[in-house]
């Protein structure tokens, strides 16, 4: 995984997220979003996974220098209520820790990304995690309900290494 890259591990309830008081966010994400909000000029990345109501997983990538939040979801929702909560948690951070808003918060982008689509009501997690895996390498999401019970071993024996790493 590229060194730019940051994936937040937490994950986070985005149905109580979106009614957020900013105090409660995992201080985790937090500590992230204050050091890559102090080099926006690089290109960084942040991966949310994105659990809807304790029945979904989606997942979500904010991309700094791009000024860009764009959702994924196997199941094709357009996520705005999320990326609208994760750009107004950027505002929030730069306030608390940088003293002042975002700068030019109306020119970030917040998009539904293209992700392949699950046709079961089960696999959206391989589909959230192998989204996460693509996108951290910059590949495009080229994969198909076939490929997940291929991802879903790849992510076992991931577990089991405890590592990533591989070349791509």
């Amino acid at each position: 995984m590229p060194i730019n890259t940051k994936i937040i591990a937490p994950t986070i309830d985005m149905v109580k997220y979106c009614l957020f008081k900013y105090a409660e966010a995992p201080s985790c994400i937090a500590e992230a979003i204050s050091c890559i909000l102090e080099f926006p000029a690089l290109e960084l990345k942040i991966f949310f996974p994105v659990n809807r109501g304790n029945t979904h997983w989606t997942m979500a990538a904010i991309y700094i220098e791009k000024r860009e939040i764009i959702y994924y979801d196997s199941m094709g929702s357009a996520g705005r209520d999320i990326t609208e909560s994760l750009l107004r948690y950027l505002d929030d951070e730069s306030k608390d820790k940088r003293g002042y808003p975002l700068e030019d918060k109306n020119s970030w982008s917040l998009k539904k990304g293209k992700s392949p689509i699950q046709t079961n009501g089960y696999d959206c997690g391989v589909f959230a995690t192998m989204n996460i895996d693509f996108l951290s390498d910059d590949l495009p999401l080229q994969y198909n309900q076939g490929d997940i019970a291929f991802f879903r071993n790849k992510i076992a024996a991931n577990i089991v290494r405890g590592t990533m790493d591989y070349d791509v």
